[in-house]
């Protein structure tokens, strides 16, 4: 039996109350969502830093970052963008420190006026000119950034999401070859979209982590494994096919994180 590494993300608690609880569960692996002012990276003091890396170690268990989603380092505006560009470096140094190998980030937005397909392709070009403003970084501390495919927003909405669709994350690993630019597989967003399995034929080479949780098609409902319409089946075939072990973070609500990798552990075997 392949030996997964499956863990949970971490919104409402500081990290350092659900590591023994991690490790109790045989859960190998905790992203730390950077949005509350408990798991803020201003928070992260040395001595924090310390004993948190004593436990990690002594527990093994892995850790990685999700960026806010505010985080917008294609906005038109050069001085949020420049802030931005800024956190993300920040968090490359911190991420360094915490011996944290993954940082996942949604793309970020853009306004649709006055044509939807300019728009997109001009947030995209900025994107990624910022992008390359942080790949020395990332080289130089051998951290990744796992950019994430979102759920596409409904039509009518005043603005629109980069990374709803797999010409924009081909546009983007096209245009920066680096090691350190990797791919963030969210299943439910990919079921709402093109197809889980869609996005792990376009970018098996470059996947790095995988966001787990169910819908049917046309929400994002976060839905236990197997109360949706996702073809796990197919997707473990997949994943044994490119030898992928995780992390698999389970982003399930309403479901304890042990119970949430259970219920994928039946469907990956």
């Amino acid at each position: 039996m392949t030996n997964y590494k499956i863990g949970f993300n971490v919104y409402n608690y500081p990290p350092e109350d659900l590591l023994d609880y991690a490790f109790e569960k045989r859960l190998d692996h905790i992203e730390i969502n950077l949005t509350q002012p408990h798991s803020s990276i201003k928070s992260f003091n040395e001595e924090r830093i310390e004993k948190l890396n004593e436990k990690t170690s002594a527990y093994d268990i892995q850790l990685s970052f999700h960026l806010p989603t505010e985080i917008n380092i294609s906005d038109i505006i050069f001085y949020k963008r420049k802030k931005n560009i800024k956190y993300i470096s920040d968090t490359i140094e911190l991420a360094n420190k915490l011996n944290v190998k993954n940082i996942t980030a949604h793309m970020g937005l853009f306004f649709w006026f006055p044509i939807e397909s300019r728009q997109r392709n001009n947030a995209l070009k900025r994107y990624t000119k910022s992008l390359a403003d942080l790949l020395g970084k990332c080289n130089q501390y051998n951290v990744n950034l796992a950019l994430e495919n979102v759920t596409p927003l409904p039509q009518g909405s005043d603005y629109f999401l980069l990374g709803d669709n797999i010409n924009d994350l081909e546009f983007v690993f096209s245009e920066l070859e680096s090691p350190n630019i990797k791919f963030c597989l969210d299943t439910g967003h990919a079921n709402n979209a093109e197809g889980v399995s869609e996005y792990i034929d376009h970018f098996k080479d470059k996947l790095a982590v995988v966001h787990f949780h169910d819908n049917n098609g046309n929400d994002d409902s976060h839905l236990p494994v197997g109360e949706g319409n996702i073809n796990w089946k197919e997707m473990a075939i997949k994943l044994k096919e490119i030898n992928f072990t995780g992390p698999f973070i389970s982003e399930c609500k309403n479901l304890k994180p042990y119970e949430a990798a259970n219920g994928l552990r039946n469907h990956l075997i």
